[in-house]
């Protein structure tokens, strides 16, 4: 299965997950009880992950270092 599908499917989850915890709590603005609380916590956790992951996994980060010098100084100094 491709990563881009199991982004997709952990999206799809989380959705049904709140639903049905709104479906069985009522369709109130804040949630009334432990489980319903426990459902939107859940399935938004889900669909936060699906949606970064899936933006995540299409980055590709480069990093480019030029270090540019002239000469390089070295002292050396004895304490005796």
């Amino acid at each position: 299965m491709k990563t881009e599908t199991q982004y997709k499917i952990l999206v799809a989850i989380g959705f049904i997950i709140w639903i049905i915890g709104t479906w069985y709590g009522g369709w109130q603005r804040e949630a009334q009880s432990g489980f319903e609380r426990m459902t939107d916590t859940i399935g938004l956790i889900l669909v936060f992950w699906g949606v970064f992951g899936d933006i995540a996994n299409n980055l590709t980060i480069n990093k480019i270092t030029k270090i540019k010098t002239k000469k390089t100084i070295v002292e050396v100094k004895s304490n005796k």
